[in-house]
Formats: structure tokens, sequence, C-alpha cells
């Protein structure tokens, strides 16, 4: 059975003034899940333009770019766009005294340091794989969350479920199993595959178990605290992890290139779509599920199948057409 919360704690509302919580009316339910329908479409279409920037940054034609910079100046955007956020909604000080409290807030270490290896991780992917494999690759962090979701948070899923985790695999599969030559040529040799290939799973493990953990923390917490200031909270401690891994990573190139070498306009989108990414999964994993994040960043796999065959550079196959169909039939299970 899975686990939710009750209908008192989704319509808690937090008072910095009285410190009551109220509980809503029917309509303030509808609220709730008309929330977490728009979370989960703007992520689909956040994850949608990352993914197709991110293989555009690795054209012939285009620079060679430290991703590791990518993912600092993504962290600090992030931690500049939740602090503002919180500052508007409730304060200034309300938000320093959420970053005073960061300082023992052990809980967040961990994540941070999951997210951090996922993103660093990805990018190895994306430059050592051709395009359909990574993208094949990485929708392994949906049985990594499931297997989370179960250990963690004693979610157990019902047969039609497991058989909507099977169709989903099978049809991101398909629709990404036409290779085209040309990124076959990408990847020079087998040993690079390889290491592209443990990078994605490796970040796939890091993802679930973070996810999960995230979701215990938003969804089980009592404190006066809001998505924000928790997401403000986790990039205090991702910021500097970060850093650190970018400076053993490529110290060197910063000292002699600089952090900005290789920069355009498609890496400060890709700068932006992640940072605003991290909030965004935030809210999913209140209003939604960690689970139903993992099917809306599938979904957004079809739609970047989908733009690359009307751009031309796929042609429609039974495979697409019919991996399509299993993903909309795993939707609907699952839902």
């Amino acid at each position: 059975m899975k686990i939710v919360q009750s209908p008192a704690s989704l319509g808690k509302i937090n008072s910095t003034s009285t410190g009551v919580s109220h509980v809503r009316s029917t309509p303030g339910v509808i609220s709730l899940k008309f929330r977490s329908v728009f979370f989960l479409f703007v992520l689909t279409l956040q994850n949608t333009a990352l993914i197709l920037l991110m293989k555009y940054s690795y054209r012939p034609s285009s620079d060679r770019y430290s991703s590791s910079s990518v993912v600092v100046l993504a962290e600090a955007l992030k931690l500049t766009f939740c602090f503002l956020l919180v500052v508007s909604s409730v304060g200034l000080k309300f938000a320093l005294v959420k970053v005073f409290e960061a300082s023992y807030q052990i809980r967040f270490i961990v994540p941070s340091l999951l997210y951090v290896a996922q993103n660093n991780l990805l990018y190895e992917g994306v430059k050592r794989l051709p395009t359909t494999v990574y993208v094949a690759c990485s929708q392994g962090k949906i049985f990594t969350c499931a297997f989370f979701s179960y250990t963690m948070l004693g979610t157990s899923l019902r047969k039609k479920e497991m058989l909507a985790l099977l169709f989903l695999a099978l049809g991101m599969f398909l629709v990404q199993s036409n290779e085209d030559l040309h990124s076959r040529q990408l990847v020079s040799t087998s040993v690079s595959r390889e290491i592209g290939f443990a990078a994605v799973l490796v970040a796939c493990c890091t993802s679930g178990y973070a996810g999960v953990y995230l979701e215990r923390i938003y969804k089980r917490d009592t404190h006066d605290d809001t998505i924000l200031s928790k997401n403000m909270q986790l990039s205090l401690f991702s910021f500097p992890v970060s850093v650190s891994v970018a400076m053993i990573k490529d110290g060197r190139s910063y000292r002699s290139d600089g952090i900005f070498a290789g920069y355009d306009s498609c890496i400060v989108a890709i700068i932006f779509l992640q940072a605003l990414g991290g909030i965004i999964v935030a809210s999913v994993m209140r209003y939604a599920s960690n689970l139903l994040k993992c099917f809306a960043m599938s979904a957004s796999v079809c739609l970047c199948a989908t733009i690359s065959v009307v751009s031309g550079s796929e042609q429609v196959t039974f495979a697409s057409v019919l991996g399509v169909f299993l993903i909309i039939t795993a939707t609907l299970l699952y839902s």
C-alpha cells in the first residue's frame, strides 16, 4: 500500500505570525491536485529542453567546455533563486534564520553529495555515449527509485504498477532504439563507451536514493518550513561540494583557460534550466511523488524523440510508435 499524506497534512498552511496550521476544504484539495499536475507538466518541459540542449552542446562545431563548472554555476544560481523566493514570500529574517539553521541540518549532506555526483556523471554519459544509448540507460533511475521507495518508505507496488514499470522500460527502449550512424561514430573506442555506460548506471543509483531520501524529508518533516527553504538549505551543502569536485576535476584547466572557456548561449541556457530544475523537482516531490517524477522525465524523453523525428534527425519506425504506445499505457496503469 502506498504511503500517502493525510488530508490534514496535505491541507497544512504555514503561518509565521501565528504558527497555527489550518485544514483546507475540498477546494484546497483540488488546488493541491492541480499543483501536482502543473509541476509534473513543467518538469516534463524543463527536462525535455535540458536534454536537447545538452546534446546540442557537444556538437562537433562547439568549443570544449567544463561540465563541472556548469554544475557549479547551476547550483549557485539555484541557491540564489531559492533565497530570493524565500525572502519575497516570508521575509528576509526568516530566510537568514534558515540559512543559519542549515549549519546543523546534517540530513542534507547525503542527498547533496549524491546529486552533485549524479550531475557530473550524467555529463560523462552524454559525452561518451550515443544519444539513444544514453537515454535508454538513464531510465534505470525508475527502477532504482521504485527499489528505494520500497526499502526506505515501505512503499509496495501492486501488480499493475510493476507491469507499468515493465511497459515503461520497454517503451523507452523502443522509442530510442533507432541509433543513427553518425551517433555511433561519436564514440571512438569501446572503453569510452563502457565508461559512459557505467557513469549513467551509477547516476541512476544516486538519483534514485537521493530522490527517495528527499521525498521522506519533505513529506514527513513537521517543521514550519517551506519547500523553497528546504531546497535552499540543500543548495547550501551542494554548492561547496560542487566547487570542490570542479577544482579536483578541472582545476588545472581553470587556471590556464578560465572557468568560462567554451561557453555560449547554449551553455547559459543549460545552467538556467538546471537551476530551475532543482526547484521544480522539489515541488514535484512535495505535491506528487518521486516515482511520478520519473514518469514525467520519461515522458520528456518521448517528446525529445518526437522533436528529433520532426527535425529529420530520426525516422518514424514501428518500434518507436510501439514504444510511445507502451509509455502511454504505462502512465495510465500507474495512475
